[in-house]
């Protein structure tokens, strides 16, 4: 789990539409990468959740990002010991359940993580580990964040 961080320097990032919804569709898998580049070519530096995920080299590798909101549902859904499917909403099982091999995982049940999913110009969707919800967030407010990697 990083640190506590704030979301986006700027607002309306160029190239990632804004979500009226949390979008939990399977064409939205993938999309963390290419949403945590545009976050950067805004501007954002290592002083903003999409900058300080960007220049992680956890492990020796460069390829770590901000996950969609599909995405971490999917990552919730894991973490919990539940079968995953990322139109279902995350709910059930135990936060960080040894069925999947979350047991050590770390995630933290009383915080919201940041997605890379725009809401509206100023907000970012974000998921809870704890109930499973996913709500608008400020990019501006300080939350969680899970830098993750396609393999």
């Amino acid at each position: 789990t990083g640190t506590s961080s704030t979301g986006n320097a700027v607002t309306d990032i160029t190239g990632i539409a804004n979500d009226s919804s949390a979008n939990n569709s399977s064409a939205k898998v993938g999309y963390g990468y290419r949403n945590t580049l545009a976050i950067v070519n805004m501007g954002n530096d290592s002083t903003t959740v999409g900058g300080e995920i960007f220049a992680y080299r956890g492990g020796s590798k460069d390829d770590w990002y901000l996950p969609t909101t599909a995405e971490l549902n999917l990552l919730c859904q894991w973490a919990r010991g539940v079968a995953p499917s990322v139109t279902t909403a995350c709910s059930g099982g135990t936060l960080n359940s040894p069925i999947y091999g979350a047991g050590s995982a770390g995630f933290v049940i009383l915080q919201n993580y940041f997605s890379s999913s725009e809401h509206v110009n100023t907000n970012v969707w974000s998921q809870s580990f704890n109930d499973g919800g996913q709500s608008s967030t400020a990019k501006l407010n300080l939350r969680n964040y899970r830098p993750v990697r396609s393999f």
